[in-house]
């Protein structure tokens, strides 16, 4: 199999709810474990190695953890999120080299950095019912995300954002860590 980039290309799948889940990835695994960071405020990444790994040496372990996941967090009824410490943490994984990250969102953050909170959400739908309010509902409710999306693009890091929500999501704050790091936000209502 070939990759853009070759051998050069590197990968890392971290996944988030109410916390941050690594994964060491090393070839010479024959099963990803997984390391779980729950200190939101202070990120850091708990392994040295085996986090950021080249996708071609790794493609076997890579593909039996993608296998694994949809099972792994199949019976979760949590029903929150910490996007923006997942970012963050993604933002040190990759700062010396860069790249595109995949991110995907079926929740409104309410934990950890850059959080939302169902408060602000309330008062923005209940504004969209004044005439003279309505623009409100397109502004960031936080201006977090703007400031991740620039420090993204300072180490030539891009987002593609994929939000499949069930439930009010603020797009509106979202929506700046995918357009001002060059990448694209992927909106599929009622995802099911």
């Amino acid at each position: 199999r070939s990759y853009p980039g070759g051998s050069r290309t590197k990968m890392a799948i971290v996944t988030y709810d109410t916390s941050v889940h690594f994964y060491k990835l090393g070839a010479n695994l024959s099963q990803p474990q997984m390391v779980v960071v729950s200190d939101l405020e202070d990120m850091f990444l708990p392994l040295a190695e085996d986090i950021l790994v080249s996708a071609e040496e790794c493609e076997n372990t890579i593909l039996t953890l993608l296998d694994t996941l949809p099972g792994m967090f199949r019976s979760t009824k949590l029903n929150e999120s910490c996007l923006g410490s997942a970012v963050r943490a993604a933002e040190i994984a990759t700062k010396h080299i860069g790249g595109r990250m995949m991110i995907f969102s079926s929740t409104i953050p309410t934990l950890g950095e850059e959080k939302l909170t169902l408060k602000q959400s309330r008062e923005q739908t209940k504004s969209s019912a004044q005439a003279d309010k309505e623009a409100e509902l397109l502004r960031p409710a936080i201006v977090g995300y703007i400031d991740k999306a620039q420090a993204l693009s300072g180490v030539q890091s891009t987002v593609e954002l994929f939000v499949a929500p069930q439930s009010y999501v603020d797009l509106a704050s979202l929506r700046p860590l995918a357009e001002l790091s060059g990448g694209d936000l992927h909106y599929y209502p009622q995802f099911n």
